[in-house]
């Protein structure tokens, strides 16, 4: 998977989690940013990354990811 094709993903999955339109999710979306991001949806996206991506994040990784950039880095590291 390509860095545009994982970041696609990644938008789909967080429109989906946070029941927005993909348009308003930017590269620079994070939780200070969009306002639908809060503490259960943040949970609720990181559930969602794991059985998509099937991969397992540790809590500090889960406290962490915060930004689409911090989660795109945490999956890309992981599905390599």
């Amino acid at each position: 998977m390509n860095e545009k094709e994982l970041q696609k993903s990644i938008i789909d999955i967080m429109s989906d989690t946070f029941n927005v339109k993909k348009e308003k999710i930017s590269l620079s979306a994070s939780k200070s940013n969009l306002d639908e991001w809060d503490s259960l949806a943040h949970l609720k996206l990181f559930l969602a990354l794991q059985e998509s991506f099937r991969v397992n994040f540790s809590t500090d990784e889960i406290d962490s990811g915060n930004s689409l950039e911090k989660i795109y880095k945490l999956l890309k590291d992981k599905i390599r």
